[in-house]
């Protein structure tokens, strides 16, 4: 190979140890087709950080060369090991989990089908079981891959330590069908990089640490904020018991025909089905019971709950919500439990790890009297998402006089005076223009 010097240093170096020579940092000798040989020396870096000191040996000349090709001296091996890749992709991935300080703080799973107790394909399992958010996934998706592993800093580390590689802060973990690969993340390098390396490997790279800022996202930012979305095909009831009212709302699948009384099929050639709706064993109209339904199945979670403030499990529950259903869970509970004055504790499948304002479960009890006299309006989409107008409400607003702050419609403007003088105008200037031309013939 050909090496060639940046800049001329000296001729001839009367003492090498200025520039690190008399102990040099690298060796190397090349051996030559013609069986010729040549070793040189690479000494200490230069003042401005970038380009070592070399010399050959048996030339007393010593040049100064680029930090990169000094960096091929000193460190050959590891800069000659092939980068390794993340191979894995958001188009394949299947899983993903990210351990912190050894605990899991998120995993996640594709499910082969989508469930019908839930509207996603990927499933929360750690650090408990829940349904995704799709739009946040996808979010916390692009920036997991977008991670590229930096320069290689050391190719067989004999101490990790000195990396944080040892006891890494985090691990991430990402499979698709063909792979499992896992990234550990060990100290920071400066204020810019971050140490990494791949499980089962001793390379240890850099990486951008702005990269990296997905890894502290929790599990309840990735959640769907809804406790449960029971979908209605599987619903058979939904029963509310609590906040001094209590109503059981019967649902009965029917399938779904058309115009030639054929039953209808989905895409995948499964039966489709309408519903029939009964209160307390007697027909309810279809508006009503899918208003009531859309409250139950849209209370949302406000957070999650203080770890150390959960409710006891023999707490008695205020108010419970219980779905029946066609398939597997038959039965869904949710249990609302005293926290403080504006929230109740979520009681799901055994487990109390969120938190929902009371005035969402008391609109549920406040529609039940509105459903048994048939006065429910669909209710308000969550917050964030326009209200749906209320028909009986416009309705009042239309026939009720203009409320006291909206000034009542200005009447048009009178413009008969207006109307009068003009004409009086336009006669006086016909009048003035006759005269004229009486005065004008007179002197003729």
């Amino acid at each position: 190979a050909n090496v060639t010097g940046d800049m001329l240093v000296t001729e001839n170096a009367a003492d090498l140890s200025p520039y690190g020579l008399d102990k040099p940092q690298a060796k190397a000798t090349a051996k030559y087709k013609d069986g010729a040989t040549a070793t040189f020396l690479i000494g200490n870096m230069t003042a401005a950080g970038n380009s070592y000191y070399m010399m050959k040996q048996g030339d007393p000349r010593i040049v100064t060369v680029w930090q990169n090709v000094g960096n091929t001296y000193i460190n050959p091996v590891d800069l000659l090991l092939a980068k390794q890749k993340i191979t894995v992709t958001k188009d394949d991935i299947t899983y993903l989990k990210v351990v912190k300080n050894g605990t899991a703080t998120v995993e996640l799973t594709q499910t082969s089908d989508i469930s019908k107790v839930s509207i996603s394909a990927w499933t929360i399992t750690q650090p408990w079981k829940r349904s995704v958010d799709s739009e946040e996934l996808d979010a916390y998706l692009t920036k997991a891959f977008a991670l590229s592993l930096g320069d290689i800093v050391e190719g067989k580390p004999a101490d990790l330590s000195k990396y944080g590689l040892d006891k890494p802060k985090y691990e991430l973990t990402l499979k698709n069908d063909k792979v499992t690969e896992v990234l550990q993340f060990g100290s920071d390098k400066d204020d810019y990089n971050t140490y990494v390396k791949f499980a089962g490997s001793d390379t240890v790279y850099t990486v951008s640490s702005s990269s990296l800022d997905f890894l502290s996202t929790t599990a309840y930012k990735l959640m769907d904020k809804m406790i449960i979305l029971v979908n209605i095909p599987s619903a058979l009831g939904v029963k509310f018991d609590g906040l001094d009212q209590s109503v059981n709302m019967g649902i009965e699948q029917v399938p779904d025909t058309d115009s030639k009384g054929e039953v209808r099929k989905d895409s995948n050639g499964k039966t489709m089905y309408t519903q029939k709706f009964t209160l307390d064993g007697k027909e309810l109209a279809d508006e009503q019971a899918r208003a009531f339904y859309q409250l139950c199945i849209g209370l949302p979670t406000h957070s999650e709950i203080d770890p150390a403030r959960k409710p006891a499990d023999s707490v008695t529950p205020v108010a419970t919500l219980t779905y029946t259903r066609n398939e597997e869970p038959k039965e869904i509970k949710v249990e609302f439990l005293p926290y403080d004055p504006d929230f109740y504790a979520v009681r799901y499948n055994g487990s109390v790890d969120f938190l929902i304002r009371k005035a969402k479960v008391q609109a549920v009890a406040d529609a039940i009297p509105k459903l048994r006299d048939n006065s429910l309006v669909t209710p308000e989409p969550t917050e964030g998402a326009l209200p749906t107008p209320d028909p009986a409400a416009a309705t009042a607003e239309a026939t009720a006089a203009p409320p006291a702050s909206t000034p009542a419609p200005a009447k048009a403007p009178d413009n008969t005076g207006g109307t009068v003088m003009l004409v009086i105008i336009l006669a006086g200037v016909v009048v003035a223009g006759i005269l004229l031309m009486v005065v004008m013939r007179k002197k003729k």
